[in-house]
């Protein structure tokens, strides 16, 4: 007769055990550079990052030292470090969107942006294209309501928030998002090329009370990058 004696039950229990003790045990290989990027590039792509702003990264945002630039790039770090809230306001190309979609491919990179399930932790959503969505489903009654996958989403990113065009209806919308984030105490980033006064007058002053409390405000003044010419 060959071959090895039988076992118990029990000793192959023992043994299988050992074996995934010791394979959880083995250090887990470091993932490459490009890897890492793949990863970053796929997990901004199903936060809803437009592919442009996928490149973004804290480390290409031009900052001088004492500068409003460098304030909004520490309040960008913070969102990711300490869970904390921004709001970026100041005119176009001074890099709001940039730091945004950095902040989202920066928790990738950490490995931070799905859980254990692989749901989305994070999501970008430019506030026109947002309402667009919503006035669609007025027609279309079955549809899927837009705000539904942004209501409890941990991270949130409002980009352009004051584009669209105001009413009585835009406003309602924006504040049952932002108020319902508010009260779970979710965090919400937004982008706008309005100050909070201005915001204000368009109708916006509860949302903007909401969104301001438990975050930093940066306003960065600067030429519009995209227009200069070296």
């Amino acid at each position: 007769m060959t071959g090895d004696a039988p076992i118990s039950i029990a000793e192959a229990a023992a043994r299988a055990t050992e074996r995934l003790e010791r394979r959880a045990a083995e250090p887990i290989p470091p993932m490459d550079a490009m890897a890492i990027e793949g990863r970053i590039r796929s997990q901004m792509e199903r936060a809803g990052v437009p592919t442009r702003f996928r490149g973004h990264r804290f480390v290409d945002y031009r900052a001088e030292p004492g500068s409003a630039q460098e304030r909004a790039l520490q309040a960008a770090r913070a969102v990711v470090d300490d869970h904390a809230g921004c709001l970026l306001l100041g005119s176009v190309g001074t890099g709001k969107t940039h730091l945004a979609a950095a902040i989202i491919a920066e928790l990738s990179a950490q490995g931070r942006l799905s859980d254990d399930f692989g749901r989305l932790t994070a999501r970008f959503s430019i506030v026109p294209e947002l309402l667009d969505a919503l006035r669609a489903t007025i027609s279309h009654p079955g549809a899927d309501d837009p705000l539904q996958p942004l209501l409890s989403v941990p991270l949130l990113v409002l980009d352009d928030l004051g584009a669209e065009k105001p009413s009585e209806w835009v406003v309602d919308r924006l504040y049952v998002l932002v108020n319902h984030r508010y009260n779970a105490e979710l965090v919400t980033v937004a982008t706008s090329n309005y100050t909070l006064n201005e915001l204000a007058d368009r109708g916006y002053e509860r949302m903007v009370s909401r969104l301001c409390e438990g975050s930093a405000i940066v306003k960065i003044e600067g030429r519009d990058a995209r227009m200069v010419r070296s």
